[in-house]
């Protein structure tokens, strides 16, 4: 499936809104275990035809299966 992150309940980043933490939290003892291999950033949703395009570029590069 597709996940979109969002600060509180506006969905735009501005340099006026808090940071977006990738990978953890504000608590210290929260945090992802894992690796991550690449994090895209758009300006906008991704239409389901380009999110189709970025799932497609992301299973060839890293020769994932689902």
């Amino acid at each position: 499936g597709l996940t979109t992150a969002v600060h509180g309940s506006n969905p735009t980043f501005s340099s006026s809104s808090n940071a977006m933490v990738v990978g953890g939290g504000n608590d210290k003892d929260f945090y992802f275990q894992g690796h991550i291999a690449e994090i895209l950033v758009y300006p906008t949703a991704l239409t389901g035809d380009d999110a189709s395009t970025t799932e497609l570029y992301l299973a060839g590069r890293y020769d994932l299966t689902w």
